[in-house]
């Protein structure tokens, strides 16, 4: 594939086969032990060394759970994470490499692995922020063992905001998966639980490979295929300066339009987005007339009807806006459109709803907390946080009052402070 990064994982015989074996194909990389002490395998990243520097790497080893009596930690699986700095550009880029719980045949596992999944995203962001590198567009690639990577997503996502104390990644929500074909094939199945996952405000996804079809009659590893999961590659293209200002002025239109489900764009991008109408210094009234050419240039000629332009138009002032009634609008209109994604919120609803009858109880918030969640929370804390999920007082948690609380959570962290 001669791809320009590689994550591999199950990875073992680092020392004497692949540190050897990688340079001589132009790589650099780093390598960690997974901690189950009789296990070899680790995870790896390796990138191409003259078209990448390394800056900075961690790992973190999944806490799957904790015996207070014991005060123990049991871990079996870890995460590789790795800022590069691109030699060409200068841009940094965060990339995961990670190997998930196994057994993507119970979905019940699916809330280990979505604790997992919650872990590297809190460590990840945090990192991050240590190395001053927030910006930096993430890729996270791996073995997930899961058929359903939006039900990981979304337990992940709906711990984080339950846990309104946690930190959280813009990842956490920007979250794309590349669409591949199945990459693991045995008698029993045909499915795909290897992915790559992207931040798509940051990096756009030009190409996909193909994977070969398979057949349980002949799985895997095979005469054609050495390995028991298939390859998989994508190929990104970094937005440039220009184009991000371009995606932030897009998106600040189709918000007010009603049309949009991205991530909303923070006072940082806001500012990208109005310097782009304004053209001058930030201070400055973009008068409407200025709005419409600016539109009109960044939607493309003929894509938007002149009365959708004028509809959003009447939203700003007559003599037009500055930079605060410019974020003010699109911090309205965001907080009217409500969170996106709910059909995976709907889906770790199910989840933590254990006895199936279409209601939480404390007890199952408690489990869901303890086997889903990446960081401690005390039980006097989730008791405060379920009578406030508990809004009619009856005892349980619907799935509306579940959306509801979610959904005003996050309008506080996204639409707030523009």
């Amino acid at each position: 594939m001669d791809v320009d990064i590689l994550s591999l994982v199950e990875c073992d015989h680092y020392e004497d086969f692949f540190k050897p074996a990688l340079p001589e194909m132009g790589y650099d990389s780093k390598w960690m032990k997974r901690p189950r002490p009789n296990s070899a395998d680790g995870c790896c990243v390796a990138w191409k060394s003259d078209k990448y520097a390394h800056v900075a790497h961690t790992c973190i080893e999944y806490i799957d759970r904790y015996d207070p009596q014991q005060k123990r930690s049991y871990k079996d699986r870890l995460a590789l994470i790795v800022l590069l700095r691109s030699r060409s550009s200068g841009d940094v880029l965060c990339f995961v490499s990670t190997h998930l719980a196994r057994n993507p045949e119970q979905p019940e596992l699916d809330r280990l692995r979505a604790r997992q999944v919650g872990q590297v995203l809190r460590r990840t962001g945090l990192f991050m922020a240590e190395h001053s590198a927030m910006d930096a567009p993430v890729i996270l690639a791996g073995d997930m063992n899961a058929t359903n990577f939006g039900r990981l997503r979304g337990i992940a996502s709906a711990v984080a905001l339950l846990n309104e104390e946690a930190f959280v990644h813009p990842f956490t929500f920007d979250c794309r998966d590349v669409p591949t074909g199945a990459t693991s094939c045995t008698q029993v199945r045909n499915v795909r639980i290897d992915a790559i996952l992207y931040q798509s405000q940051r990096l756009e996804l030009v190409d996909v490979c193909r994977t070969p079809p398979l057949s349980g009659d002949d799985p895997i590893p095979n005469a054609i295929h050495p390995s028991d999961h298939l390859p998989i590659y994508a190929t990104f293209r970094l937005a440039t300066h220009l184009q991000t200002r371009y995606h932030a002025a897009r998106d600040w239109f189709l918000r007010l339009a009603g049309i949009s489900c991205n991530l909303p764009l923070n006072s940082s991008q806001l500012r990208e987005a109005f310097s782009l109408f304004v053209r001058s210094t930030s201070n400055a009234v973009v008068s409407k007339e200025q709005f419409r050419q600016t539109i009109t240039t960044v939607m493309g000629t003929g894509t938007v009807p002149a009365k959708e332009v004028d509809r959003v138009l009447s939203m700003l002032p007559p003599n037009g806006a500055d930079f605060y009634t410019f974020a003010r609008v699109y911090g309205d209109a965001t907080a009217k459109a409500g969170m996106p994604g709910m059909d995976e919120f709907k889906e770790a609803f199910d989840v933590f709803d254990k006895d199936g009858d279409g209601t939480l109880s404390f007890e199952e918030l408690v489990s869901a907390f303890k086997e889903c969640s990446p960081a401690e929370l005390p039980e006097d804390e989730l008791k405060k946080l379920f009578n406030r999920l508990d809004a009619d007082n009856t005892g349980t948690i619907d799935i509306q009052e579940f959306s509801d609380y979610l959904a005003s959570t996050w309008v506080s962290r996204h639409c707030q402070g523009y």
